[in-house]
């Protein structure tokens, strides 16, 4: 998927009030990522804990 298509996403979640955040992995594509995700699971986790929670890892 091109890059400007997840940061329009972005952009239109954060202009309607939502909260989201963008976790770019240059160079890398859906399969790659999945296999070598670093820090993505966690940053993933640490966003979804701060929305439900309210809190931070």
């Amino acid at each position: 998927m091109p890059l400007d298509h997840s940061t329009d996403f972005q952009a239109a979640l954060v202009e309607s009030g939502g909260e989201a955040e963008l976790y770019l992995q240059r160079g890398r594509g859906h399969f790659l990522s999945f296999l070598t995700r670093g820090g993505a699971i966690d940053a993933g986790i640490d966003f979804l804990e701060r929305q439900v929670k309210g809190t931070e890892r």
